[in-house]
């Protein structure tokens, strides 16, 4: 049978219904779905804002004061004076006590451990008992009571260096510092060498904004110099100094430029079997440590005096017909160039220029010159002379002969400045 002609349009309708590409039952009108929506754009990070700047230049905190410690090592305690400084006439204040710590191993001898601001305070170390706690009291210079007292732990302080708002703090195996101005006293950790066993950082030298903090006896000899410049100190190198035998770093001196470049002088006294006598270092620094890759006392220059046991052996002498101790260094701008000054008791002072140092020249100054002290181009020094004391200032003159400024007597056998 033949289809007919309405049957065949009605199954063409049908099979265009089923075509793939629209589903089975869906009209051509329909709406067509909805398009997924393209994902936000991810925005582009903030920019890390940029440090503020580093201050171009260390503002040296200014010296107003001198103090000076008077201080006999079989006694629990000291005398400290201050010198106002800039007025026609020395102003001295009246004496004040100080304490001072029982030496580790050392029945019966004491020491002060104290650091002076350079104007109206002093940071003085006490203990509370034989094993401690230990607190660094700050003081207004002729105050009874501090005005705060921090506490030091595990050990007892071996220095004090107080510069600008901080003070630093050495311990045994330790280095730490404190703002005065915080009200909770917090101590913040700088260093920790387990290596260094019980010894201590017991000497700090500074110039500008760089900061030296020597362990003073047994080698190895560790030091570690800090940048000061901004924010928190910024550790800048790890060393060892040149040994000592049988003998220890007594005093220390830096003069750098603003990368921490120059030289660290030190005075290190020594008494072996060929004899005793003391050395003056002058060690190259380049940005803050000894040149990289040099060796322990690489670059390095030493002058010194002797007197050999062997009899009949010629003593080694800068000046002077005996050896007396180098009591205090101090190390004076003068122009960038450097003087390093050594008091040398009976034997007056010794100077030498920073990059000449095995040719000092003696200064007799009319007594005994116990200690100096500088700050940038000027320098003081304590006199012994006539039953007592006198503090001057030097007179550091072009061609290098040293005079006096002025003198003021003090009452009191004051042999050292707090620094």
């Amino acid at each position: 049978m033949t289809p007919s002609h309405g049957s065949l349009v009605l199954s063409a309708a049908l099979l265009l219904g089923a075509c793939p590409g629209r589903p089975s039952g869906a009209s051509p009108s329909a709406p067509e779905p909805s398009p997924v929506p393209e994902p936000s754009p991810v925005p582009e990070p903030s920019p890390v804002p940029e440090p503020s700047p580093v201050p171009a230049r260390w503002d040296e905190p200014d010296r107003a004061r001198l103090a000076l410690l008077a201080h006999d090592a079989s006694e629990p305690k000291g005398t400290v004076v201050t010198v106002q400084l800039g007025a026609e006439v020395a102003e001295v204040s009246k004496p004040f006590e100080v304490p001072a710590l029982q030496q580790p191993g050392r029945s019966g001898q004491y020491a002060v451990v104290a650091a002076h601001d350079g104007a109206d305070a002093l940071a003085v170390a006490r203990s509370a008992g034989s094993e401690g706690p230990w607190f660094v009291d700050l003081r207004n210079l002729g105050a009874r009571d501090p005005w705060r007292a921090v506490e030091i732990a595990p050990a007892p302080p071996a220095a004090l260096h107080w510069v600008g708002d901080r003070v630093f703090v050495g311990q045994p195996a330790r280095l730490s510092y404190f703002v005065p101005s915080d009200p909770k006293g917090r101590v913040t950790e700088l260093l920790h060498r387990p290596q260094m066993m019980g010894k201590a950082y017991d000497l700090f030298a500074r110039h500008g904004r760089f900061l030296v903090a020597i362990d003073d006896v047994v080698m190895p000899i560790y030091a570690d110099t800090f940048d000061l410049l901004s924010g928190a100190p910024r550790h800048v190198a790890g060393f060892e100094l040149p040994g000592v035998i049988n003998g220890h770093y007594a005093h220390a001196g830096l003069l750098v430029d603003d990368s921490g470049s120059g030289r660290l002088f030190a005075h290190t006294p020594f008494a072996h079997r060929g004899g005793n006598g003391q050395d003056l270092l002058a060690l190259p620094f380049v940005e803050g440590s000894p040149p990289s890759g040099s060796g322990v006392g690489e670059g390095l220059q030493r002058a010194g005096e002797m007197v050999p046991r062997r009899h009949g052996s010629e003593p080694t002498l800068f000046a002077g017909e005996e050896l007396s101790a180098w009591t205090g260094l101090a190390v004076v701008e003068d122009g960038g160039a450097g003087r390093v000054l050594l008091a040398a008791g009976p034997r007056g002072l010794f100077s030498s220029k920073a990059d000449a140092i095995a040719t000092p020249r003696a200064h007799d100054l009319g007594g005994a010159i116990v200690d100096v002290i500088a700050h940038g181009e000027r320098a003081w020094a304590l006199r012994i002379a006539d039953g007592g004391t006198q503090l001057l200032e030097l007179d550091l003159q072009e061609a290098g002969e040293v005079g006096v400024r002025w003198s003021v007597s003090l009452d009191g056998e004051f042999r050292a400045f707090l620094r």
